[in-house]
Formats: structure tokens, sequence, C-alpha cells
């Protein structure tokens, strides 16, 4: 059981098929000459010691990572199901500080995945499309095809309703999701609001206060999941955008509540 989970958490396909084959070829595999045993020990012991040590600088990075992350709104980028931390920060660690962010199209085009057009013959004459830019920041633009797959492949909101329309044309326009997303993360640092369903910002039906309420606080639980592995003591509250974010979120659930 334990080997067919991992093997599904590697997207792999059949995983219970796969862990049938592994099981059938390890009782065939031919045991070690007796006289390398001890040797491939001592050697096994310190390959693991290697592996525990860089998992352990691996958490050290990710730890120090979400505590810069907290104290930017970036923070409301982990609200996006799908986005974990560590994609949340490389993606606003390339970006950089918020104030000085451009429209949403210009941070695309920074980003690689706008393609360049040229333009020939006059107004008259529509715009021929050409290739992705190849100076654009790479590293940012890899991130975001990330972040838009995740997005796409979680939950039901409208990146996923998107994504999925994109799957249905055989995934040829997947930058459209990413650009999508830009411009919603650029509404989410900007105001400092976490990503809501479309249930919430648009009910099909009128709902109760009560029920509204119960919503909002119920979009910041996936949100704190993503949170709670990290430590983040000693972040003053002034600083820490994740407890001002719910703070904003529970005062304007109940604004819309009284309204509704």
């Amino acid at each position: 059981d334990t080997l067919v989970r991992r093997l599904r958490k590697a997207h792999v396909r059949r995983p219970e098929k796969t862990a049938a084959k592994l099981q059938a070829w390890s009782e065939q595999v031919l045991p070690p000459p007796p006289r390398l045993i001890a040797y491939e020990a001592k050697s096994l012991k310190k390959r693991v010691e290697l592996f525990r040590g860089l998992r352990s600088a691996i958490a050290a990075e990710t730890e120090e990572m979400a505590r810069c992350l907290v104290r930017t709104p970036g923070v409301f980028l982990t609200a996006i199901p799908g986005l974990g931390v560590v994609l949340a920060a490389h993606i606003m660690a390339e970006f950089g500080n918020p104030e000085y962010w451009p429209r949403a199209d210009n941070m695309a085009s920074y980003a690689g995945i706008v393609p360049r057009q040229k333009q020939t013959g006059g107004p008259g004459k529509a715009a021929r499309v050409g290739r992705l830019p190849r100076d654009a920041n790479r590293i940012l633009k890899n991130y975001l095809l990330q972040a838009a797959f995740h997005a796409g492949a979680t939950g039901e909101h409208r990146i996923q309703e998107h994504f999925q329309l994109v799957e249905n044309r055989e995934g040829r326009s997947r930058l459209s999701t990413a650009k999508l997303l830009v411009r919603i993360i650029r509404k989410l640092v900007k105001t400092n609001m976490i990503y809501l369903p479309k249930n919430i910002l648009q009910p099909p039906v009128p709902v109760s206060p009560e029920f509204l309420i119960d919503r909002y606080r119920a979009a910041t639980q996936a949100m704190d999941k993503k949170w709670e592995k990290f430590d983040l003591s000693g972040i003053p509250d002034e600083e820490n955008h994740l407890c001002q974010g719910k703070e904003n979120l529970d005062v304007i659930a109940h604004i819309n509540a009284r309204n509704s």
C-alpha cells in the first residue's frame, strides 16, 4: 500500500500494476556476494545520512522562505487552490516589490508568457503573432506555468474552469491560464484579499447571512492548512499579513452578510 501511494504521488500511471511488477522483479533479484554486504551497508548508511542532511537543509530554507513570505501580501497567493507556500514565494521573489508592479499585461510580458506581435502595412492590417520572447524571465515563466497547472487541476473555481476550457482545446493555449493567473495574483496582492470562489462572490441563489459567513471562514481553512507546518513565532501581528488578511475577511464577511 505504501508503494502504491508513493507511485500515485509521483503521478505514475496505473500505480497498482506498477507496484505488482516491481514486487515480482524484486523476487528475482540475485543476492549480493556475502563479502560485499558489510561494505554496501556502510555505504548505504552514509548515503542515507547525506540524504537526511539535504532534507534538513531544504526544510530550513523553506521555513525561512515562509517567514519572509508571510511579511508580504504575497501570502494571499496561498489561498489559490494548488498554490503552496514555496511556489507562491518563488513567484513573489521574481516579481519583486509589489509597490512597483506595472499593469498585469506588462507583468505577463516580463514573464515571457505573451507572444511577440509585429504589425506592418499600417493599422488596417492585422498584427502577426510571433514566438514567445527569449529574453524574458524564464524562471518566472516556469513558476507561473507550474502554478497555472496546479491551480487548474485543483478544486472548482475560476482558474480551474478556464484551465478545463484550455484542456478541451488540446492544451494549445495553457499560456492563457498563466496570464489569467497573473491578473488574479496582482489583484490579490494589491487589495490584500484572499482568493474566493464564485459561490461566495456571486451566490447562484439568495443565501442566509450565517451561511455566507461560514463560507468565508471555510475559504480561509485551506490556506491555514498550508501554513500550519511552519513556525511563524516571533513575527509581530502588524507584520503578519496572514493574520491581517483573516481579520479583514471576517469584517467583509459580516458586511456582505448584512447586505444580503
